[in-house]
């Protein structure tokens, strides 16, 4: 039943995807979050909050179209672990140096502008990624799936980064969404190589 209604979950490569990345996307958005809180509580300044959200955010905007570019000309897969690669290291960097009392709002700063340049590579990438992983006939079932999965996390994250943030402070949410970065670079490599789409 649960093969007829998503056929791309018979994928064995598209599976392993998917699970690690419904660990990262939760990863993502406490981590969000927590870079939000610290930038208000270092600050208390508004206009400093909408600097990190732009930097969070304009590189897809902006760069969205040579990302996908890029994804045309490099291998997905490794494009995928290298800015899995990134991010997890970004938030390793945040979390450690958030326990080290060294963190700052220019800090903060760099890290939301990196994250963003990679995830302007690493979203068209994803995307594309699909297609090979499933085929043109479960391609749908493999977007579906996937936007739901990315906004599970993009509600279920904040509530995650707030419950963290409260009761051990923000850099546990950035470890946190370091190991999650992990769980997808660990799908990729147990990727078979040999059964893309089938």
């Amino acid at each position: 039943m649960a093969e007829s209604r998503f056929p791309a979950l018979t994928v064995r490569n598209y599976r392993l995807l998917t699970y690690g990345q419904a660990v990262s996307y939760i990863g993502t958005w406490a981590d969000r979050l927590a870079q939000d809180y610290l930038v208000l509580e270092l600050t208390g300044s508004a206009t400093a909050l909408g600097t990190v959200i732009a930097l969070q955010n304009l590189p897809q905007l902006l760069l969205g179209v040579w990302g996908g570019r890029l994804a045309d000309r490099i291998a997905k897969h490794r494009l995928l672990m290298a800015t899995q690669s990134v991010m997890a290291i970004l938030a390793l960097f945040l979390a450690i140096m958030t326990f080290a009392g060294l963190v700052d709002v220019y800090c903060l700063y760099a890290v939301a502008l990196l994250g963003g340049l990679a995830l302007a590579v690493y979203q068209p990438a994803r995307l594309a990624y699909l297609g090979e992983l499933v085929g043109k006939e479960r391609l749908n079932s493999a977007v579906g799936i996937d936007a739901a999965i990315f906004h599970t996390g993009r509600c279920v994250g904040p509530a995650v980064g707030g419950m963290l943030i409260g009761t051990m402070g923000a850099g546990v949410a950035f470890l946190g969404n370091a190991i999650s970065y992990a769980m997808v670079i660990l799908a990729l490599l147990l990727m078979d190589a040999d059964s893309q789409g089938a």
